[in-house]
């Protein structure tokens, strides 16, 4: 398995593919991204900026000969800020569906509260005129 994957990477004269190394690239890139999300982990930086350096090394090193079909690392933002935006929505409907939950859970338990200081209330009533029904 190595062996293929090093023969899709290295070509049989020993410079790099540099269509493979540049998708490589932009599916790491879409991996990183989509990880941060699922985390909750808001990307900050310049996704366009970032694609922008490494196609500079790749251009630079395509020149000097590492790589012999160099390439651009192209990633659709688009897309992927989408999918951003979407698990970011998931996420906070899940975070109100918490709370919604929380404030029924408190509810109850005021409820379940209320119901024994009735009962205790009661019970105190019950023993006084049992007091009185045996005092008589």
């Amino acid at each position: 398995m190595l062996k293929n994957i090093k023969k899709k990477f290295v070509g049989d004269d020993g410079t790099l593919n540099g269509k493979m190394v540049a998708a490589s690239i932009s599916l790491l890139i879409v991996i990183v991204q989509q990880l941060l999300a699922s985390f909750g982990i808001k990307f900050t930086g310049d996704i366009g900026a970032i694609v922008a350096c490494i196609n500079t090394v790749l251009a630079f090193l395509g020149l000097i000969g590492v790589f012999s079909e160099p390439a651009t690392v192209s990633v659709d933002t688009a897309s992927l800020e989408q999918q951003i935006v979407s698990s970011n929505a998931e996420i906070s409907a899940a975070k109100a569906a918490a709370n919604t939950a929380k404030a029924v859970a408190n509810t109850a338990q005021a409820s379940v509260d209320l119901a024994h200081t009735k009962i205790s209330n009661l019970s105190g009533q019950v023993d006084a005129i049992n007091s009185t029904v045996a005092a008589q």
